[in-house]
């Protein structure tokens, strides 16, 4: 009961900072890409430009997740050869891996769409400065045990 409480005080109300420190980034940033994709919509000018803006981000999405869109689809070749052989005891195993392998991706697809591709690395360094204070409380009760 100590140790966590010294954890507690060290570290401080790790939800709240998570979700602060989330919130104020992720809300302005989606807020300015949806507002500058629907402001787009407006100017027939800009629909030529957005093209080749989504052109481009959609190729750099494929060069950059290469090998998560390759997992997938090996996922979902996986899944399809099981029930084709008339397997059944992995197959729900085999499509739970697959949409679990889709989901990030997709979130990712969309992201690189709206403009806001560097979104993962914001969120995992938010994630990163917030295990900093747990991990220097741990090392605290390490060093005193």
């Amino acid at each position: 009961a100590g140790a966590v409480k010294e954890i507690q005080a060290e570290a401080g109300d790790l939800k709240a900072t998570i979700l602060g420190k989330l919130t104020t980034y992720l809300i302005p940033t989606v807020l300015i890409a949806g507002i500058t994709w629907i402001i787009s919509l407006l100017n027939p000018a800009s629909a030529f430009v957005r093209a080749v803006k989504g052109i481009i981000d959609i190729v750099t999405f494929i060069v950059t997740q290469g090998a998560q869109i390759a997992d997938f689809v090996n996922a979902v070749l996986d899944a399809v050869i099981a029930i084709a052989n008339g397997g059944q005891a992995g197959v729900p195993k085999l499509i739970e891996a697959a949409l679990a392998s889709s989901v990030p991706l997709l979130i990712g697809f969309l992201a690189a769409l709206l403009g806001i591709g560097g979104l993962a690395n914001k969120v995992k360094s938010v994630f990163q400065s917030v295990s900093r204070p747990v991990t220097r409380a741990i090392d605290k009760i390490v060093d005193f045990i």
